[in-house]
């Protein structure tokens, strides 16, 4: 072999650049172990400097990894190296063989060794991208193996690579000690006795041989180390694979531990919820037999508290049976009383007057005497004055002893005047008197009728209706229904209570008509919620022929009974009832209800404790199908009280009579008359029979015309004309009536 290539191949390592020495070490120290394996320890860099993850080979390195990152960095560190050294071999096989091209293959070989200790930059790009087009390594390597058949007789050089340096020997077997874990590779010398220098291979020839001797070594080495780092991550991974066993066995036994004590304490818990939950049931069937012994207990205590509250109203509504019948005895030895007089074989009614009435009656008689009296005294004086002219000369001495002078007359006459004034004083104090009378004989005689109606009822002993209603004593009585004062032992509040009965004489057909009746009024009524309406609050059956209604009870009375007391209300009351009126017919009159009383009277205007107006009775109220301005056919002709009804509710032809809710209207200004005047405008003294027989309501009822006294404000007296307009068309309705000025109650300014 030439000087060349023994300066360039048969070097120690003591020759080498400081930076390949280091790298040489770091590559022995790897062999053996030591330190971790980093491919910038012995690959040069080819092309631009890319960042080469550094492989920790051993187990110390990864005391945290898991078996997952393990392999993916052993992998990517292998990628890497193949591809380094695939770079490797694709310079190092450009070098020329011809002897031409010596010297080139030389500067790549200088060339090649300062890239690997670091001290010249790459000759070509090695990007990733670019990698993909090169041979992988293993596949070089065994390419390279084509190659060793250019190596035997030429060359009698001996090339080793190692650790320590890397040197090219004569045909002598010595052979220096590489890195560990490498084989050290060498190329047999040729025939001993042949010349290198002149016989085998050309310089050119040599010299590629060279370049594929340390292709195959690195290679080798290469394929060596990648062996002994597979076995390291293997061995790296076994015992990470182990050391993760050990763990997992570890944590799955303290889980276990954990769960079993977690068993336990939810066992025990178990039981002991199990054992609390045997006392709670335990504990609430004493509960449950102590709620039921309760329970029991006040039902027995309200049912008590019932049949004493009943015992209680009972005895209290007997005290005052007694005590009212005590008054009307004595009321009717001062009033009077109803007797029956037998004409024949009938019976008929006629009234006895009491002792008040009697006494009055002879005072006004024994005053009439007087005055009559008084009269002729008064005539008698008055004859005695002298007649003028000759024929008081004419007179005898014994008639003129009996004249008296003028002025003796005139004295005479004022006494007789102020007997006479004094007279009046007396009869109208009587006539008051007998007004007064006669009031407390409309109330005593309703009186008498009510205590007869109750004594004659069939639930005058206090029976307790529907398990809740006890009743008390009668209140009135209508057609074919009773009103009684009754006491609600659920609630403890007195309510009314009105028993509809059926006649048992009546028809089926007939019975069906007044239930069906009754039901429309309930029905009607139920829905109405206003402070002046009477409220409805139930309905029950006591018997195939009898059921019954509660109503709201009123302690004030109703208007006719406080009229037949009282006579007259004054203008300013008198506005407040018809405010009142007004508003609960605006109410009823709403698009959700449109209903027509038809029958309002001041029998079912009723009164409570505070005062306050309220409607009662709509079992003959209308219902508008179509709105509220419409007019229906009324099917009830002859129904309801005449003194209160419209002229068109008693026309008559082959037309069918048609109302509206102005019916109501016309009862308004009837009863606002009654009030302010004592008496009704149309019909006053007639009877029902004789108004429909006379048709007195369509025949005075185009004239109204309003009593001096007591005098009325004109705005009352247009409020009341208009309420009483004759044609229906022009009779305002309820929302126009509201706006009137005599509904207007801001005071008035003093004149």
């Amino acid at each position: 072999m030439d000087n060349w290539t023994k300066r360039s191949f048969r070097r120690n390592v003591a020759d080498l650049p400081p930076r390949c020495q280091q790298q040489w070490r770091r590559a022995e120290s790897l062999a053996k172990g030591t330190t971790t394996l980093s491919m910038q320890a012995f690959v040069p860099t080819i092309g631009p400097v890319c960042p080469i993850k550094t492989f920790q080979s051993t187990r110390t390195e990864w005391p945290e990894r898991g078996l997952e990152n393990l392999a993916r960095n052993a992998s990517a560190a292998v990628a890497t190296r193949v591809a380094m050294a695939d770079e490797c071999l694709q310079h190092l096989l450009g070098a020329s063989g011809s002897r031409k091209d010596a010297g080139h293959a030389q500067a790549k070989i200088l060339a090649l060794e300062r890239r690997m200790t670091g001290q010249a930059a790459p000759a070509t790009p090695a990007c990733p991208e670019n990698r993909s087009h090169s041979r992988p390594f293993r596949n070089a390597t065994a390419s390279s193996k084509v190659w060793d058949g250019s190596l035997g007789a030429d060359s009698d050089e001996e090339v080793t690579f190692g650790c320590d340096g890397m040197e090219a020997r004569d045909g002598s077997s010595q052979k220096r000690k590489g890195a560990p874990g490498i084989k050290n590779k060498s190329v047999k010398s040729p025939e001993r006795g042949e010349q290198s220098s002149g016989q085998g291979c050309s310089p050119k020839h040599r010299v590629g041989d060279t370049g594929r001797q340390v292709v195959r070594t690195i290679s080798d080495y290469f394929d060596k180390q990648f062996e002994n780092e597979d076995q390291r991550l293997a061995i790296a991974m076994h015992g990470k694979e182990a050391e993760l066993q050990e763990m997992f066995e570890k944590k799955l036994e303290e889980v276990m531990n954990r769960h079993k004590t977690e068993a336990e304490m939810w066992k025990k818990q178990k039981a002991d919820m199990e054992q609390e939950l045997v006392g709670l049931k335990e504990s609430d069937s004493l509960k449950k037999k102590e709620h039921a012994e309760l329970q029991q207990a006040y039902q027995k205590l309200e049912e008590r508290a019932c049949k004493v509250a009943a015992d209680l109203a009972v005895e209290a509504a007997e005290a005052e049976r007694r005590e009212c019948r005590l008054k009307v005895c004595q009321a009717s030895c001062r009033l009077g009383t109803i007797a029956y007089q037998r004409t024949g074989t009938v019976f008929t009614e006629v009234w006895e007057e009491g002792d008040d009435f009697r006494v009055l009656r002879s005072k006004q008689k024994e005053l009439g005497l007087r005055r009559e009296a008084l009269e002729a005294i008064r005539k008698a004086n008055k004859r005695r004055l002298p007649p003028p002219g000759a024929a008081a000369e004419k007179a005898s001495e014994e008639v003129k002893s009996k004249w008296i002078s003028p002025q003796e007359y005139v004295c005479n006459e004022e006494i007789y005047k102020g007997r006479l004034a004094s007279m009046r004083r007396e009869e109208d104090a009587l006539a008051k008197e007998l007004e007064r009378l006669t009031a407390e004989k409309h109330c005593h005689v309703r009186e008498l009728k009510r205590v007869k109606d109750e004594d004659n009822s069939r639930f005058n002993l206090h029976p307790i209706l529907n398990d809740r209603y006890v009743l008390l004593n009668l209140l009135g009585k209508g057609g074919f229904s009773e009103v009684y004062k009754a006491l609600d032992l659920k609630e403890l509040t007195v309510v009314a209570c009105k028993i509809h009965q059926l006649n048992a004489q009546w028809s089926e057909s007939r019975k069906q008509s007044y239930v069906k009746h009754a039901i429309r009024e309930y029905n009607i009524h139920k829905a109405l919620n206003h402070p002046n309406i009477v409220r409805l609050l139930d309905i029950f059956e006591i018997d195939a022929d009898t059921f019954g209604t509660i109503l709201e009870y009123c302690e004030g009375g109703d208007l006719d009974n406080y009229l037949k007391k009282f006579g007259t209300v004054s203008e300013k009351e008198s506005k407040g009832i018809a405010y009142q009126l007004l508003n609960a017919l605006n109410y009823i009159q709403r698009p959700e209800h449109r209903v027509i009383h038809y029958d309002l009277k001041p029998a079912n205007i009723l009164f409570d404790q505070t005062g306050q107006l309220k409607i009662t009775d709509f079992g003959l109220s209308k219902v508008q199908e179509d709105g509220l301005a419409s007019m229906f056919e009324l099917t009830s002709q002859g129904a309801g009280t005449y003194w209160y009804l419209p002229p068109e509710c008693f026309e008559t032809g082959p037309n069918p009579t048609l109302i509206s809710c102005k019916v109501d209207v016309w009862s308004v200004g009837v009863i606002l008359y009654q009030i302010l005047f004592g008496k009704r405008p149309f019909g006053h003294d007639y009877s029902q029979e004789k108004i429909l027989r006379e048709d007195a309501v369509r025949k005075e009822g185009h004239h109204l015309e309003f009593p001096p006294r007591p005098a009325i404000s004109q705005d009352c007296k247009q409020f009341i004309q208009a309420c009483l307009t004759y044609k229906q068309s022009a009779r305002p309705d309820v929302k126009a009536l509201l706006n009137y000025p005599f509904l207007s109650f801001t005071r008035s300014s003093k004149s």
